[in-house]
């Protein structure tokens, strides 16, 4: 998965040669086991902490000379000093850390790069493939491309517009001829079977003697889906 740090590189300044060589791999080693640091501010605070893990090599290094000069014996101490400055270390790394969120579920972070590796690979499929994303507008055939697959999918035209115009054709022909409502008509204006249509007025009309009284559809029932035609502007080609 490649990296987006916004053009950030590790500067190590103020550590050796052979630890800012050190610094860079560690650097890289947080990037790729944490992916969720990518901010800028997130990398700034990244160096700082690396800065203070070479800084607590050196001081290790430090105690571990100073005990090696020392007499081998149960009453070997190293200075108090150095004892302070090895707390103090560690204190601030835990502190860093924190604020970089290090200490989160192990399982969540692992999520997080599993969707941002999925992201990278679709965002590359779709630069490799974009006829299958593609879109063309039917009124003045300007192509244009969705993040989604295309391919599999046929334009409709919309029942209930025409061009940018509410307008539903087989209900202003019916409205005009002054007849009344039939069951079929009701299929040809909204676009769907006449069972969608029992299917409704099962559901939502309380009164099925007299539906002009009826009360308003509950707003916890979802309507099936049964177009047919051309009542939607995109359905799944079968």
């Amino acid at each position: 998965m490649s990296q987006q740090n916004d053009g950030y590189q590790f500067k190590g300044t103020g550590l050796t040669p052979k630890e800012k060589k050190w610094g860079e791999q560690r650097f890289s080693e947080y990037r790729i086991n944490y992916p969720h640091l990518h901010k800028m501010s997130d990398l700034l605070i990244l160096e700082e902490l690396i800065y203070q893990e070479a800084l607590h090599e050196r001081l290790k290094e430090k105690i571990s000379q100073t005990t090696r000069k020392q007499v081998i014996s149960e009453k070997a101490e190293f200075p108090s000093h150095l004892q302070e400055d090895l707390k103090s270390s560690i204190d601030l790394q835990f502190r860093l850390k924190e604020k970089l969120g290090l200490f989160e579920d192990k399982k969540k972070l692992d999520a997080f790069r599993d969707l941002q590796e999925t992201e990278e690979k679709f965002k590359q499929y779709r630069k490799e493939n974009p006829d299958l994303f593609k879109v063309t507008c039917v009124q003045c055939a300007f192509p244009f491309y969705l993040k989604r697959r295309t391919v599999d999918y046929e334009p409709l035209t919309a029942s209930w517009f025409k061009n940018k115009v509410l307008f539903n054709l087989p209900l202003f022909k019916k409205y005009l001829s002054g007849e009344p409502l039939s069951k079929k008509d009701m299929t040809e204006i909204l676009g769907v079977s006449e069972d969608y249509i029992d299917w409704v007025i099962e559901k939502f009309m309380t009164d099925k003697k007299d539906t002009e009284t009826s009360d308003e559809p509950s707003s916890d029932a979802e309507p099936q889906s049964h177009y047919e035609g051309d009542s939607a502007t995109q359905t799944p080609a079968e």
